[in-house]
């Protein structure tokens, strides 16, 4: 797979996390030089690309769901795109009913079914309904056009 940011200067393996870390300051770079001529579009391509292959990647695991949604849901902020819209509560609609137990505990799986629960797996269900509530909640950005339906994890009025 062609993409992502090496672990190590020896090339044998690409981690979450240097990649988590270019894709939000990719993004961040992104926001601090629009307007500014100096490159802002370089920025956003690189993080798009930096997105698509992290999503592809398979690197998302439990500790790193959380972070990478919270992440996705900043980028949005400043990039709100359908795309991140539809894709954050989708997964916290998912794991809301179709990953938690009896005690509202989430399992890694968001797809479900509840496998068991830990700190991981709940503080990235935290981040995903928390970001959610970030993009469908009160003065949420939005990027529909007139006619076009919402998403179905409701936006509050």
């Amino acid at each position: 797979m062609c993409g992502g940011v090496w672990w190590t200067r020896a090339k044998r393996y690409k981690n979450a996390i240097p990649n988590e870390l270019f894709l939000l300051i990719a993004g961040r770079l992104h926001q601090r030089t629009i307007g500014s001529g100096r490159g802002e579009d370089i920025y956003l391509d690189w993080a798009l690309r930096e997105w698509q292959w992290f999503r592809a990647s398979g690197l998302i695991g439990p500790q790193f769901k959380g972070i990478f949604v919270r992440n996705l849901y900043e980028l949005y902020r400043h990039i709100p795109r359908a795309e991140y819209r539809d894709f954050i509560p989708a997964n916290a609609t998912s794991l809301w009913h179709k990953s938690r137990n009896r005690r509202n505990r989430v399992g890694l799986p968001w797809t479900g079914p509840f496998d068991r629960a830990d700190a991981a797996r709940q503080g990235s269900a935290l981040d995903a309904l928390n970001a959610a509530a970030g993009v469908t909640g009160p003065g949420a950005v939005s990027t529909l056009r007139p006619g076009e339906e919402d998403h179905p994890f409701p936006r509050r009025q």
